[in-house]
């Protein structure tokens, strides 16, 4: 039993204690899930939150890396990728996971809190 417990936490870490339970059709609490999961070294964290930029903070940015590159040969320019601003997810949907089990994931974005995604410019 810990072993499955331990090998679904690993393989979906954003998955909760009681989806643990539901979908391995265990006879235990989530208590037990969650205290083995403990025993195993796969702690619950909650992301953390970051702030949101506004408009401004883009448009300084935008106008600090113009300035900086102003000087580049076209050569240089040819190897930048251009998009559209289009929103790109990279892990799943974009709906806000509320547990992890792993210690060494960072969540952090600078599109908006909790975001799994990130904005190509």
């Amino acid at each position: 039993m810990d072993r499955r417990i331990t090998r679904m936490a690993k393989a979906q870490p954003m998955i909760s204690s009681r989806m643990i339970k539901d979908s391995l059709e265990l006879p235990v609490s989530t208590v037990t899930v969650r205290r083995r999961l403990c025993e195993a070294n796969l702690l619950t964290r909650i992301p953390r939150k970051v702030p949101l930029l506004k408009k401004r903070h883009v448009q300084k940015k935008r106008l600090q890396f113009a300035k900086e590159h102003i000087n580049w040969p076209k050569e240089k320019w040819r190897n930048i990728l251009w998009t559209d601003e289009s929103k790109v997810v990279l892990f799943g949907s974009k709906d806000l996971p509320h547990n992890t089990h792993h210690l060494t994931v960072l969540f952090s974005s600078f599109s908006a809190a909790y975001s799994f995604s990130r904005h190509l410019y």
